[in-house]
Parts: C-alpha cells; structure tokens; sequence
C-alpha cells in the first residue's frame, strides 16, 4: 500500500489513558537492501522478500513484527510536509522472525492507537534500550489539519533534526538517544 503520511511528533511525559486504544507490541529493526531480478534482497542477510516492491534499486527498508504474529516491510520517502509512505505486510517466515528478534539493536514499543474524525493518535511506549521514551505521534488525513492542530501544554514537538525518529533510534546509540532527548527538555 501506498500512501502520503503527514503527521507531526511530540515527546510526552506519560500516557494518555489507553482504555479505549488499539494496543499492539512492535519489534523493528532497518536493513539495507538491492532489488534482485525484481525481488527485494536484504544485503546483508541474504533473505528476499517476494511480496514487497520497493521504489529504489537500493536503499534501507524496515522490517517490522507486530505482535509476534505478523510483519510489515516498508520505506518512507520525505517530501516537505509530509512522507511518501510504501508499506506492505509479509510473510512472517521464520529467518525474518529470527532476523528480527536477534538484532540487538531493534527498537521496541508498545503502540496505542485510536482514529478520530481527521487524524490518527499514536502513542509509542519504548521499551528494551529504549525503556522509557513515550511518542505520541499524529497522522492527519490533510496538510491544513496538522498546521491547524495545537498539542496539550507540556509536549515537546519533534522534528527531523532532533534525530529521534524511529530509524534514527535505531542506528544511534542509547546514550546519543537520550543526550537528545535531555537536550530538547533543557530547550522547552
């Protein structure tokens, strides 16, 4: 599935009351990968991904477990305002599980989740190296949304130079995660 995400991102202190949310446990990690006769390659483990069609001949595509259940592979594209998101679910074999599950360096939240009217909630509770770090990030159906919508008082708006995306956490070390995260707490 493709799709233009818009979306803004805020650190917050605590969860909201998740009564009423979708709960879901995420495993990601973030691989490089090269088409090969059509097919996406990870380089590095060798394993192919049939189901999933990147945009590029080469790039790094994440490869998440949801639940323990299901996997999704994906790749965002950013372009000003919003993303190009491609984003497609495949089959949880076990060297993707195995792949997954064994890379030390995996992020891992528990993700809550409600549609409203004219966007999504998303609040990511990090766990593993992680532990600690709640996200609440919303994706608006409109551009005109997301300049329109004022966050509670008290949430630190995340931005790509902050380096705290879920890729970014990936491939810095715990250490340079939270610097940044004190960082932002010093400048709010």
């Amino acid at each position: 599935m493709e799709k233009f995400e818009i979306e803004r991102k805020f650190l917050i202190k605590s969860l909201p009351d998740t009564g009423n949310m979708k709960r879901e446990v995420i495993r990601q990690i973030y691989a490089d990968y090269r088409v090969d006769s059509g097919t996406l390659l990870l380089t590095k483990s060798g394993t192919r991904i049939e189901e999933f069609r990147p945009p590029h001949p080469s790039g790094v595509v994440r490869i998440r477990l949801i639940d323990f259940k299901r996997a999704e592979a994906n790749i965002k594209i950013p372009h000003g305002n919003y993303q190009r998101e491609i984003e497609s679910e495949i089959m949880l074999t076990d060297e993707i599980k195995d792949m997954v599950l064994n890379d030390n360096r995996a992020v891992e939240k528990e993700r809550f989740s409600l549609d409203m009217k004219n966007h999504s909630v998303f609040c990511d509770r990090f766990t593993g190296r992680h532990d600690g770090i709640i996200i609440q990030e919303i994706e608006f159906f409109a551009l005109d949304d997301a300049q329109k919508f004022l966050p509670d008082y008290g949430v630190i708006e995340i931005f790509p130079e902050h380096k705290l995306s879920n890729r970014d956490m990936y491939f810095s070390s715990k250490e340079d995660v939270f610097k940044r995260i004190k960082e932002l707490q010093r400048q709010d």
